[in-house]
């Protein structure tokens, strides 16, 4: 049986030129259509994190409840958005992962066979933009929306 509807991957960081992704994703969407939504917690900003909470005595446990609390966050975020596309037919999943932000969008779009990637250019990763945007132009071979 073949699918019919068209399957996108959009990176999310809560800012401006994300939620705009969103809308964008959601004009796209039809019945059967699959929406993965990735959500990463740089790599640099968690290793900081697990340094400051170790040097106050804290441990892991204090880095990885406030991860937990992002994925909460984020999920209520988008909790009415996945609403609107369950209501539309198509389904909706959303990642929280920490890593390397090219290699973690890089690693999602060739294990879920996207169709297109969403890609916008927000503050949370700025100063990491132009790195990300090179590795995955160069790497990813779809097509690729870029949203300022």
């Amino acid at each position: 049986m073949e699918r019919m509807g068209l399957s996108i991957l959009l990176v999310y960081d809560g800012t401006e030129p994300s939620i705009k992704a969103l809308s964008y994703a959601y004009s796209m969407l039809d019945r059967d259509s699959r929406l993965t939504i990735l959500y990463i917690i740089d790599l640099d900003k968690y290793m900081g994190m697990m340094v400051g909470a170790e040097a106050a005595g804290r441990g892991s446990e204090l880095v990885n409840r406030a991860i937990s609390e992002v994925e909460v966050k984020v999920r209520k975020q988008l909790s009415e958005y996945s609403r609107a596309c369950s209501e539309k037919g198509a389904t909706l999943k959303c990642l929280v992962t920490v890593g390397r932000i090219a290699e973690k969008i890089l690693e999602e779009a060739a294990k879920g066979n996207y169709d297109l990637l969403i890609l916008p250019i927000g503050k949370l990763y700025e100063e990491k933009m132009s790195h990300v945007l090179s590795e995955v132009i160069k790497s990813y071979r779809g097509n690729i929306l870029i949203i300022k």
